[in-house]
């Protein structure tokens, strides 16, 4: 009985996530593409979480006048950011077309990627000099737990670079 009630769920379960499958990829369709997403997440604390997330205001205690002077430095560090996922974005599109083609060209392929890693190291970088820049707001207090909150977040493990990833250790 149980297996039967199981079968029957089972369709119900995938019409219902047809739907979320059938969006656009990244945050919210519509010409937003995956980095940028990911990019006004750590931003702006979509979720929760990132430099302005509710749980980061309370995690640190920010007064009004802090969270005010995050706001406008996220706005700022966005538009600074802005034509490096611009330009990933352009670079992106071109080694997928590349790779579509029967016989891709190996040096250009390495050219692009090459190109792409650049790229975001200089993301990488504004993000760290903008994680800086939030700690200088910060009292003595705050930036202590600040440093706590930054040292796990890049110590922990991430899919791909070791660790015990989803299966556990050695999968």
């Amino acid at each position: 009985m149980k297996f039967r009630s199981l079968l029957t769920a089972a369709p119900l379960v995938v019409l219902l996530a047809l739907p979320a499958a059938a969006q656009p990829y990244g945050s919210g369709g519509g010409g937003h593409w995956r980095s940028q997403g990911r990019f006004d997440r750590q931003m702006n604390g979509s979720h929760g979480g990132g430099l302005l997330g509710q749980r980061m205001i309370e995690f640190l205690q920010l007064t009004a006048g802090q969270i005010s002077q995050a706001k406008t430095l996220v706005a700022s560090l966005q538009q600074e950011a802005a034509p490096l996922r611009d330009q990933m974005h352009q670079t992106r599109q071109q080694l997928f077309q590349l790779m579509s083609t029967s016989n891709p060209d190996p040096a250009e392929v390495g050219k692009l990627l090459l190109e792409q890693k650049s790229l975001r190291d200089q993301l990488h970088e504004q993000r760290q000099n903008g994680a800086d820049q939030f700690a200088k707001l910060l009292t003595s207090e705050q930036q202590a737990r600040f440093a706590t909150l930054r040292s796990w977040w890049q110590s922990r493990p991430r899919p791909g670079q070791g660790g015990p990833g989803p299966l556990g250790a050695g999968n």
